[in-house]
């Protein structure tokens, strides 16, 4: 009989590459149900164990429809064992999602991919400790240099009678949560006939304002909760739920973080982190940054270049384009489209090439560098101050580059209204295509300090569209904002 595995994390965790690394082969069998996501099954190499690939969600209370899959998946299905991938170095954002999976009672494996990310910040975790404390087994794994696979492999092909059975992680909520959630269990036991383990899930998901599990409740006309409903947001019970399990998560992390004995595993980076993202200090850094980009970019690099390519199209190239055509006889209406027309005309367009090139690499080297991310992380305060958060800082940026790439980049943003917004004020950002108009209107007017104004075009561009972000704001009624997590 065939295992079924389901691939379950964060987004941004390495999922989909250790997902390619399991299965031999795999396949996008239609979509989910009610949704555009598609749904990617594999198979693992040499086994009958059944990989299903559930999108990246931060929590089983989806903010979106898409997001609404993974929740509906756990409702209706009933995996063999469930995959839970985290981010080494980022474990205490990732296991508030593992605490909602655990609790379901089902099998569950959690491996912390990219471990070699947080042996370079000079910590390490006690396997032995977290394992203890969660009631599952922890693996580690590099999916990209694939340290650990191997091992992960072995545990996830074992049989269905093979497979150990996990008790539901049960955290100590407040008294009076408690007694709602085991009134609402043992109705539902008693009642509806529903697996002790399912009820009790089922309990704590609806009084934690789980949208999919209330709807769900609905559907099923489960009376035990919907009658407290009112009852249970009253009381914010949802509040109480999530400040335990972060309690729960900060004790544990402390008690299992172990420091490694040798500090070359600590980079630069992490020093490099404090000053970029620096609450007083990132905003300049950003900003210098980018007056660097563009000094490079029209002083010191591109317009010399630009200089240079100019004098040689209108020097030597049209000088002996014009003899060679007067020497084999061409009419002097050919000689004057050759000279002044194509070689003068498209020579106007290929000077501002170098300014181009140059920004464009510096672009690709902040990108690479992971400059943007923290980029993101700093101007998420001016993006609350407009109703948006550190997200649209992305599209954004990427608009520099081409408005409508940016504007496809927007999907990310989870609440409809804010990726509206951030659609919007898109096309105020100074795209590539207008750098050369640009560079010739402050070529032609501004023979001194052309960095300086060209930045000033690109921040008045900016400026406007967070202005009309927030008339955006006020104007949509926008209520609900999404949080940019990091």
């Amino acid at each position: 009989m065939m295992t079924t595995v389901a691939l379950l994390g964060n987004p941004n965790t390495g999922k989909t590459t250790l997902f390619n690394e399991l299965t031999d082969k795999y396949a996008y069998v239609g979509n989910w149900t009610g949704v555009t996501v598609e749904k990617k099954v594999g198979q693992i190499k040499h086994s009958d164990t059944m990989v299903v690939d559930l999108p990246g969600i931060y929590s089983l209370n989806p903010i979106t429809k898409d997001e609404s899959v993974v929740t509906n998946y756990l409702l209706r299905s009933k995996p063999d064992l469930i995959l839970n991938v985290t981010n080494a170095s980022q474990l205490k954002r990732n296991l508030l999602l593992s605490i909602e999976v655990l609790e379901l009672g089902l099998p569950v494996i959690i491996t912390l991919n990219m471990i070699d990310d947080l042996k370079r910040t000079g910590h390490y975790y006690n396997l032995e400790t977290l394992a203890n404390a969660l009631g599952c087994p922890i693996r580690t794994t590099n999916a990209r240099s694939k340290e650990g696979l191997e091992q992960l492999k072995s545990e996830l092909v074992k049989d269905q009678a093979q497979i150990h059975e996990n008790s539901p992680l049960k955290l100590d909520y407040p008294m009076m949560v408690n007694q709602a959630i085991r009134q609402a269990t043992n109705s539902l036991v008693n009642d509806y006939k529903i697996e002790p383990q399912f009820a009790h899930w089922l309990s704590i998901q609806y009084i934690n304002c789980n949208k999919v599990v209330r709807k769900y409740a609905k559907a099923h006309d489960l009376k035990p909760l919907l009658s407290q409903r009112a009852y249970y947001d009253a009381q914010k019970f949802e509040d109480a739920i999530f400040e335990t399990r972060l309690a729960f998560i900060e004790s544990t992390l402390t008690t299992a973080t172990e420091t490694l004995e040798s500090t070359k595993h600590v980079t630069i980076t992490s020093k490099i982190d404090k000053v970029v993202t620096h609450p007083l200090l990132g905003l300049p850094v950003f900003i210098g940054v980018f007056f660097l980009m563009f000094k490079l970019s029209f002083d010191w690099i591109g317009t010399p270049l630009s200089n240079q390519l100019d004098a040689l199209l209108s020097g030597p190239i049209s000088t002996w384009a014009n003899h060679f055509l007067t020497q084999v006889g061409a009419l002097p209406m050919l000689r004057s489209l050759v000279v002044n027309g194509l070689i003068a005309g498209v020579g106007g367009v290929l000077v501002f090439m170098p300014q181009i090139f140059v920004l464009f690499a510096c672009i690709s080297i902040l990108e690479d560098s992971g400059y943007m991310a923290r980029a993101a992380l700093v101007t998420d305060r001016i993006m609350e101050l407009i109703g948006l958060n550190g997200k649209a800082f992305i599209p954004l940026i990427i608009g520099f580059g081409c408005n409508v790439t940016g504007i496809m980049a927007a999907r990310t943003i989870e609440q409809p209204k804010e990726r509206l917004i951030t659609t919007l004020i898109s096309p105020f950002m100074s795209c590539s295509a207008r750098l050369p108009i640009y560079s010739l209107f402050v070529a032609a007017l501004f023979p001194r300090h052309q960095a300086v104004i060209v930045l000033s075009i690109y921040f008045l561009g900016i400026t406007v569209g967070l202005l009309m972000a927030k008339f955006y704001h006020v104007l949509f009624h926008v209520k609900e904002n999404s949080v940019f997590i990091v």
